[in-house]
């Protein structure tokens, strides 16, 4: 499946969220914006934008979500705002890691960010 399908999936609001008070003790947090997963309704997408190093996007299974905090939007340049949120993982939990680069290329310089992530990357 192309980098793009997983990206173009809907945004994900999962309704079970787990009142764990000690989830800070027991968990490891990610910062990005929650995507559906393309095919698995147990998993979710969870991409990510640093600016210096550009983005990736991991996959981990919604019943280990512990807690999700809201975080500032990002606002591109063109107006559209990205929503952005802190999600606590549980410790020892399984999750795949994925950042797409084009072959041969270099991966800063001449990127067709809005092919492969579907929206322009931030300048820096």
């Amino acid at each position: 499946m192309a980098v793009h399908n997983y990206l173009d999936t809907a945004p994900y609001k999962p309704l079970v969220v787990h009142a764990d008070t000690a989830y800070r003790k027991n968990s490891v947090s990610f910062d990005g914006t929650l995507r559906r997963h393309p095919y698995d309704e147990a998993k979710f997408l969870l991409v990510t934008l640093d600016i210096g190093k550009g983005s990736s996007f991991y996959e981990f299974k919604t019943e280990d979500i512990r807690h999700i905090e809201m975080r500032p939007q990002i606002v591109l340049e063109n107006g559209e705002s990205i929503e952005q949120v802190r999600i606590w993982m549980r410790q020892s939990c399984f999750g795949i890691e994925m950042r797409p680069f084009v072959v041969g290329g270099d991966q800063d310089e001449g990127v067709d960010t809005k092919a492969l992530y579907g929206y322009d990357r931030p300048s820096k």
